[in-house]
């Protein structure tokens, strides 16, 4: 499923999996996420409950992916690479260019499916 996420003034789309996590985030939509830098490799939100996890492999990530991580209850997107692995559950992939959320001040995201 394909889903908008609107960044400040800026639009990213991602293509999201279909699995567990991202049927429970989907039927939440539209909301939006603040979320935290970590590591300068990614942005963060950590929600208050876990999500239903199916799939959850120890592996490393691509920079664009969009992950769930279940220790913490975090969604993450991946924005640069440093080679560590992961026990992650693959949500989606962003589509282009990940730069915008390289950026250090990006708080708040909005996620909808995209029409």
């Amino acid at each position: 499923m394909r889903i908008k996420m609107t960044v400040g003034k800026e639009t990213v789309y991602a293509e999201f999996e279909n699995n567990q996590t991202t049927q429970a985030l989907i039927k939440k939509m539209p909301f939006k996420l603040t979320f935290f830098d970590l590591f300068r490799r990614e942005k963060c939100h950590n929600f208050r409950r876990p999500l239903p996890v199916d799939h959850s492999v120890y592996r490393g990530y691509e920079v664009g992916e969009i992950i769930y991580w279940p220790p913490m209850r975090s969604f993450v997107v991946m924005y640069a690479q440093n080679g560590e692995r992961l026990d992650i559950q693959s949500i989606g992939k962003i589509e282009g260019d990940v730069k915008v959320f390289s950026k250090r001040l990006l708080r708040r995201v909005k996620f909808e499916v995209a029409e």
